[in-house]
């Protein structure tokens, strides 16, 4: 696990990954060591690490508004073009597929007969994790989204492209903002990548013209440096550098 602040990033392990979890400014070192099952001398010593390094805030900080895409010149795949065959192996591909309130209403209205989904919502979504309902997980039948006919997409077939969720629409294509341009490029992750196609992977031309709801990670270059605080065996300090053009990889 690498942690970024800044300029600077932190390479941990899954034990000290677990402990920053539990750091929430809610929990002296005792209560963290109790919560991330970790025992209290290596937590103390590792919130000591931390501390001298300047990373240790005194109090609980809300979590920040997700980040949408700057406003950086949008660069595709040059010569790249791509057409999906409507085929459906990618409502197949994942354990379930994402949609949120908005998007699994317009599903139900759309498609109101599968699975009786149009009177029972339960019955075709079900909360992503626990009880929270900000993401529902759609039901699946054979491994496939229950959306999925023997046509495509019940819900496309009905009401259109744009009333699929939005990671339907976007896939397989990634967004990678490299500090100086947003890159798109496909993943490799469906037939449709690497067979002859017609449409423009995006037509937006700068950050700003992309949705909001789009997720555009930020790119970073990490060159591992020596350890420095606790060698060997808490967290190793590394540089980060800004991604020249020539190391961001169009796949990354």
């Amino acid at each position: 696990m690498v942690l970024h602040e800044g300029e600077r990033a932190m390479q941990i392990g899954e034990r000290e990954w677990s402990v920053v979890q539990a750091m929430d400014g809610s929990r002296d070192v005792e209560g963290i060591a109790l919560a991330s099952r970790v025992a209290t001398a290596h937590v103390r010593a590792f919130v000591e690490a931390l501390e001298g390094l300047g990373l240790l805030g005194e109090d609980a900080e809300d979590a920040p508004p997700p980040a949408f895409a700057a406003d950086r010149p949008v660069r595709a795949l040059p010569g790249y073009r791509f057409t999906c065959d409507g085929r459906g192996a990618c409502c197949a591909t994942f354990s379930t597929v994402l949609f949120t309130p908005l998007e699994a209403a317009r599903a139900r209205a759309a498609a109101p007969e599968v699975e009786d989904g149009g009177h029972d919502a339960a019955r075709v979504f079900t909360p992503a994790e626990g009880l929270d309902r900000t993401l529902q997980a759609v039901a699946m039948r054979d491994g496939a989204c229950v959306y999925l006919g023997d046509d495509g997409c019940r819900i496309h077939a009905a009401a259109g492209a744009e009333a699929k969720p939005f990671g339907c629409r976007t896939f397989p294509m990634r967004f990678v903002d490299t500090g100086a341009e947003i890159r798109v490029a496909p993943r490799p992750e469906c037939a449709c990548v690497f067979a002859p196609g017609a449409d423009p992977i995006t037509d937006a031309t700068r950050g700003g013209e992309l949705p909001r709801a789009l997720h555009v990670p930020t790119l970073g270059v990490v060159r591992m440096g020596p350890d420095e605080v606790t060698p060997g065996e808490f967290i190793a300090w590394c540089d980060a550098r800004r991604p020249s053009a020539d190391a961001a990889a169009w796949c990354a």
